[in-house]
């Protein structure tokens, strides 16, 4: 259809106290009529649409939830960083409505995904004495399988093992994949921030 030039536009009221609300397209030579509503008429119009949306989404529940993901998936495909903004305000919201609740699911991230917990807790260490080296993707996801494996042998022999630096950060060692290995406790606390020579396994 095409534009009406200097045509009224959606919400314009007349004189008479009439709202344009848009147009009308006619079958037959698809000629266009302005559509004008009194007040009320405008306010029964949006009821009767909020009723009918409220009733599809009464009625379609799993359609509802595929509509919001598909608009979520497009919104952070068309606009990355407003969505981290948005995220993290609403994150932010959660947090100071409930933050007993925001404290207990940090608390059950941390207790399900120790592995990723120690390994965080290690690069924050390591950011503070050496400075932590920026890895690819794929050395994050080895330092957390690195982990993962020392607590599942932990659980699985029922003796408590570490993830130790071969060479210490202390003495100059980096948190990177090549410089982790996977020692018993006792082994680990008598190793402490020796170097390999000085303390072969």
């Amino acid at each position: 259809m095409d534009d009406i030039p200097d045509g009224p536009k959606k919400g314009d009221i007349r004189a008479d106290g009439r709202v344009f609300v848009g147009y009308r397209v006619k079958a037959k030579g698809g000629k266009k009529y302005e559509i004008w509503l009194s007040q009320e008429a405008l306010e029964n119009r949006k009821a009767s649409i909020r009723a009918r949306k409220k009733k599809w989404r009464k009625e379609n529940p799993e359609k509802l939830r595929e509509q919001k993901r598909r608009e979520l998936e497009n919104f952070k495909l068309k606009y990355p960083e407003r969505f981290k903004d948005r995220k993290r305000k609403e994150r932010q919201s959660q947090r100071k409505k409930n933050p007993q609740k925001f404290r207990d699911e940090i608390k059950r991230y941390k207790k399900e995904n120790v592995h990723i917990k120690n390994n965080q807790d290690m690069r924050r260490k390591t950011r503070v004495i050496n400075g932590s080296l920026m890895l690819h993707a794929d050395q994050n996801k080895m330092m957390e399988v690195i982990y993962d494996c020392r607590t599942r042998i932990s659980r699985c022999l029922g003796i408590t093992f570490h993830v130790d630096h071969i060479i210490p950060i202390s003495r100059g060692g980096f948190h990177i994949p090549s410089n982790l290995q996977i020692l018993p406790q006792v082994i680990n606390l008598r190793k402490n921030a020796k170097l390999p020579e000085e303390f072969p396994i």
